[in-house]
Parts: C-alpha cells; sequence; structure tokens
C-alpha cells in the first residue's frame, strides 16, 4: 500500500436536517505528504499514520451523529 497511500480516499458526513450531508472529501495526498512523514519514523506493514484534516464543506458545524470513510481506489477496499 505505500505506493499508493496518497491515493487513500478520504470522505465524511454530517447528520443535517434529517439527512447525512458531505462533511469532507478528499485524499491523504491533500493532507500531508505521507511519504515524508513515513520516512521520518519507524512505520512498519499494518501501521498507520494521519496528521491534519480536510475543509469542511460548508464550514465547520457541530452534528449529531458523524461518519467517516476511507477508499482505497486501487484495491477497490
Amino acid at each position: 500500500m505505500r505506493d499508493h497511500v496518497d491515493q487513500l480516499q478520504v470522505q465524511s458526513w454530517i447528520w443535517e436536517g434529517g439527512d447525512w450531508v458531505l462533511y469532507q472529501d478528499g485524499t491523504l495526498a491533500q493532507v500531508l505528504p505521507v511519504a515524508d512523514l513515513a520516512n521520518a519514523i519507524d512505520m512498519r506493514d499494518g501501521q498507520a499514520m494521519m496528521c491534519g484534516t480536510f475543509a469542511a464543506i460548508g464550514g465547520v458545524r457541530g452534528a449529531t451523529m458523524f461518519k467517516a470513510r476511507l477508499h482505497d481506489p486501487v484495491r477497490q477496499a
């Protein structure tokens, strides 16, 4: 996975107005150069580290429920 970790897609939704609303959307490449971070520490297979976050679509706001998805477009998982 190291060869395509920056392609991992992250999305989150909040419960708003009686429906799930897309709140954040992006790839890990937008957060931090993962290869630079992995080279700075002793990353081992099966471990992951993320730093940072994506902008909130429509601005930061509270919600009663939150859900997120991490998708690997290369492995379709």
